[in-house]
């Protein structure tokens, strides 16, 4: 009837329990916490300005600079094969809707192609990462570069390469084909250069190249090269000093005798509290000289102590005891003496078995020296075969060697031809530690290794994708711990962790056409990671118009 009005003391409708609702199953899900903090990353460090400058004039710009981020931002999330990236990783992601680039139009191959791109412009890429990420995020241009070299093996049968070839594994993988590669860090961390070589290159042969690399692609004319022993050679040394750049490097005890003499007759300064070393080290294995680890409350912390010795040849030495060092290699010694002995046991049983006679005896002595060899106690034993004395094989003990390991225990020295103090000296050799970090990183969570490249311009490239997403993983952690009221101590690692469950979702009620994206999974620690560095949570969520 017109007019009539609804009664204003009628009760109002009930609110919908949302307990009631049913939703929608099935609905798109996407992989989101990782792709999407690390395409916010790529903005926020210029990473795209960077690549879209170095691929000046290239064909398809815009796709090789969007699959060079898809490849880094893969190793953060879930390192794959360059196959299983585009059949199985990608499409799975929100990275198509992050990038505007559909699944479709690449594949595999386009991948390969871009790899060819990034080997092909990395000096430009690292040129400027460097200029525009690194600079600004040290301060200023690092007047300390630390180096190592380390290398990774090679899975698959492809054709050789002129990178690949057998040497000493530091994978441990041994008679596999690899590649080696090293790092030059800033003491932060944060990379400045990749370089790739053969399998079976030295440590001692890669230092020259560095330092034209360094001078020729980033225009470094001075600084403190820092590096460990194997890198130590006289003919190194007189290129660092021709270049103008300082040293810091670990000498082998080996050489340098008439110093460790010296310095053992030395009155030693106290150079500060040393970390008890953990529980469970290797066998054999040196101290680690790990920085600002804390010590476990029920060890007891030793001090270490220096003094300052100059060589026959001129050169300064900064000679380091320590106490807790000294421990475990005479623990380890001790151990390594018990292997031979019996491994001895183990021989001579043989023998009398009659599974060892004068015909086969050359198999059991390539056999004891390869045990000898796990054991990491070659060095101090002789195998000896003689049928006309009781017992006919003996694992000797090398009493000259044996001397030797009990006089070192204890005493690291390196040479510097910088004027700093003893104990700056060895803080900054201490630094060299951040580089054995990166390596992990690599080998670890980014899955650098095994490498199933047979070109040798993609087995760089894929070296430097993983070198960019170190630097991602580095810049995260750093940012998480600076400026904190209380120490963090989260690792990169944990941090990118903490992302890999967070999706873009859609939801829907069933029997209606209502349907909303939304971000799933986050958490508190989620949004204080983003708060320290600086990332919104809206920039994580992509345009719902590509979708």
């Amino acid at each position: 009837m017109e007019g009539l009005k609804s009664n204003p003391w009628a009760s109002p409708p009930k609110p919908t329990d949302v307990r009631t609702l049913e939703f929608e199953d099935n609905l798109p899900s996407f992989r989101l916490g990782v792709p999407a903090l690390g395409h916010a990353l790529f903005q926020r460090l210029e990473l795209r300005t960077i690549l879209n400058n170095a691929f000046a004039g290239v064909d398809h710009k815009g796709l090789r600079i969007d699959l060079t981020e898809v490849m880094v931002l893969n190793r953060l999330d879930d390192p794959a094969s360059k196959l299983a990236l585009w059949r199985e990783w990608y499409p799975h992601t929100a990275l198509p809707h992050l990038l505007g680039l559909p699944a479709l139009g690449w594949d595999e191959d386009s991948l390969y192609d871009t790899l060819d791109v990034v080997d092909e412009r990395r000096d430009a890429i690292e040129l400027q990462v460097y200029e525009r990420v690194v600079r600004p995020l040290e301060g200023e241009a690092p007047k300390v570069l630390m180096k190592d070299l380390t290398s990774s093996y090679f899975e698959g049968s492809g054709v050789a390469n002129p990178l690949s070839a057998k040497g000493y594994s530091r994978d441990r993988v041994r008679g596999s084909r690899q590649v080696n590669w090293s790092l030059l860090l800033t003491p932060t961390g944060y990379p400045v250069t990749l370089e790739v070589y053969p399998g079976n290159t030295k440590d001692e042969t890669t230092v020259a190249g560095t330092v034209e690399r360094v001078q020729r692609v980033f225009g470094l004319k001075e600084g403190i090269f820092v590096g460990d022993r194997g890198m130590l050679t006289k003919t190194n040394l007189e290129v660092l000093t021709a270049a103008k750049f300082r040293y810091a490097i670990a000498e082998t005890l080996w050489n340098v005798k008439p110093v460790l003499a010296e310095a053992e007759k030395k009155k030693r300064e106290p150079l500060g509290p040393l970390a008890a070393s953990k529980k469970g080290r290797k066998k054999g294995a040196q101290a680690k000289l790990e920085v600002g680890l804390p010590a476990p409350p029920e060890e007891k912390v030793f001090e270490e102590s220096w003094c300052e010795v100059v060589g026959e040849d001129g050169r300064r030495h900064i000679c380091v005891w320590s106490e807790e060092k000294r421990r475990d290699e005479l623990a380890s010694l001790k151990e390594r003496l018990e292997a031979g002995k019996e491994l001895e046991k183990w021989a001579r049983s043989g023998v009398q078995s009659g599974e060892w006679t004068e015909d086969n005896h050359h198999d059991l002595v390539k056999s004891l020296t390869k045990k000898l060899v796990e054991e990491d106690a070659e060095k101090l034993h002789d195998v000896v075969w003689d049928p006309q004395t009781i017992g006919t094989v003996f694992v000797k003990v090398n009493v000259e060697r044996k001397a030797w390991e009990e006089a070192k225990a204890g005493w690291w020295i390196l040479t510097t031809d910088t004027a700093l103090a003893g104990p700056e000296v060895v803080r900054v050799y201490k630094s060299l530690a951040v580089v054995e970090r990166a390596f992990r990183t690599l080998k670890g969570p980014l899955e650098v290794r095994p490498i199933r490249h047979w070109k040798a311009e993609r087995i760089r490239a894929h070296l430097y994708v993983c070198v960019l997403a170190y630097l991602l993983e580095r810049y995260v952690e750093q940012k998480v711990r600076e400026g904190a009221e209380k120490p963090i101590t989260v690792t990169g690692e944990v941090a990118w962790g903490l992302f890999k469950e967070v999706r873009w979702q859609q939801v829907g009620l069933k029997g209606t056409d209502v349907r909303r994206w939304t971000i799933s999974n986050i958490t508190g620690m989620q949004r204080v990671v983003l708060e320290r560095l600086g990332v919104a949570e809206a920039q994580l969520r992509p345009s719902q118009t590509t979708l």
